[in-house]
């Protein structure tokens, strides 16, 4: 008790950068040229360190094995799990590179825009989770690199 331990979410690095290349602009259509930087120190999380056999409930095996009311046994009933210190473990860093083209008509009424882009143009595997599972340490990454495609009208 009264231990300080790091937030979740205090990433000591933060870097975003944002910009757009304004390709070509004519009174009718605009052409441009979009890059975004995004890098960021690894969140804190709690990890399971140890695993261990805890104590079987009180006359579990003399339970019916067909009944509604009590579970069927399972090994998770009685695994019990040595966590890390709160927060104690840093994952790694996230680093993500995204590129965009627009092409923008105007008319007299209302303006077109077609864009291109792609998301995580590295195709970094940018960590969400980390979990172990038979006997190693994997990591759950979401969003590889994913193209995109927008079309869109406005008044």
């Amino acid at each position: 008790m009264g231990k300080p331990f790091p937030f979740k979410f205090d990433r000591r690095h933060i870097f975003n950068y944002q910009t757009k290349l304004i390709l070509g602009s004519e009174a009718k259509k605009e052409r441009s040229l979009n890059l975004a930087i995004f890098y960021a120190s690894g969140n804190h999380v709690t990890i399971p360190v140890a695993k261990y056999d805890g104590i079987l409930p009180f006359y579990w095996n003399q339970m019916e094995p067909n009944s509604t009311i009590t579970p069927a046994m399972d090994e998770n009933a009685y695994l019990r799990q040595e966590m890390s210190s709160i927060n104690g473990f840093n994952m790694s860093d996230n680093f993500r590179i995204d590129i965009g083209y627009s092409l923008l008509k105007r008319k007299k009424k209302y303006n077109k825009e077609f864009s291109f882009s792609i998301y995580n143009v590295l195709n970094r595997q940018n960590p969400f989770l980390v979990f172990y599972d038979k006997g190693k340490w994997k990591q759950l990454s979401l969003l590889p690199m994913v193209p995109s495609v927008k079309w869109r009208v406005f008044f």
